[in-house]
């Protein structure tokens, strides 16, 4: 995934559909051209031109006729386009009409003003802790959607999720399934501790995610029900230094009731 290269693809898209009505045009002209009425007002037209004169009313005819011919393929605007496909790239799942949780007013203020500063929040790292249920994954789909929409690169996943596509890095060298995490301008990784641990395998790689993305300058937001001394319990004090890095990470608690009950 990457921002760049999503909008090379969708203006390469645009450039294909631009060039493909180009040629279809002059395809349905010529085939337009046999058609006696459509030749007459065509001509009729050309003359009227080179005399200086207005066509605005023979152009709506030749528009009507000329469309039995020639129907152009939609073109795409680009911002649009590029947000539609950020966001299908991205694995949030966003509900339209987004209400906040009652109680969590406060919380959400945070959030707004993280999405209002980004890419230059105060603190780009969140860990978003609360037990289950407290609403902390519809939390972050919703900031997610909120800077896909802002035409931002998000990648969401699953703590499961992570570790899925770190087996299939380190079995299968798929690089671009590690790639989109330390990439990503974003990345939110949900529910962490829910996910199995593959010695010399999960941990390990973990680490170099987080780290790398603590070089880069890029910003990454987590969920769990962990708090931060089972964090080092978990995975040590070597990933729990960047996990919880002081300096550039901002710690939100979620509480109240479980919203799924």
């Amino acid at each position: 995934m990457g921002k760049d290269r999503i909008r090379k693809e969708v203006e390469a898209e645009v450039a294909r559909r631009v060039a493909d009505n180009e040629q279809a045009r002059r395809i349905a002209y010529l085939a337009a051209l046999s058609d006696a009425e459509f030749a007459k007002l065509d001509k009729e037209i050309r003359e009227q031109v080179l005399k200086g004169k207005s066509v605005r009313k023979l152009q709506d005819e030749y528009d009507r006729l000329f469309a039995r011919y020639y129907s152009p393929v939609p073109l795409l605007d680009i911002e649009v386009e590029l947000e539609k496909r950020l966001m299908a790239e991205s694995g949030l799942v966003v509900v339209d009409g987004f209400k906040v949780p009652e109680g969590l007013e406060k919380p959400y203020q945070s959030l707004e003003k993280y999405v209002a500063k980004f890419p230059n929040p105060v603190k780009r790292n969140l860990v978003i802790g609360g037990n289950t249920g407290t609403g902390k994954t519809v939390a972050v789909n919703w900031l997610g959607g909120q800077l896909v929409g802002r035409g931002f690169s998000v990648v969401y996943v699953t703590a499961f999720g992570m570790v899925e596509r770190i087996k299939r890095y380190v079995f299968e060298r798929d690089q671009e399934a590690f790639g989109d995490m330390v990439e990503a301008e974003l990345l939110i990784i949900d529910d962490l501790g829910t996910e199995p641990v593959i010695r010399n395998v999960t941990e390990e790689n973990f680490y170099n995610l987080v780290n790398e993305r603590l070089v880069a300058r890029r910003a990454t937001i987590i969920t769990t029900n962990l708090d931060r001394d089972m964090v080092i319990e978990r995975y040590g004090d070597r990933i729990a230094s960047r996990v919880f890095y002081k300096e550039i990470t901002a710690e939100l608690k979620l509480t109240g009731k479980d919203l799924r009950a």
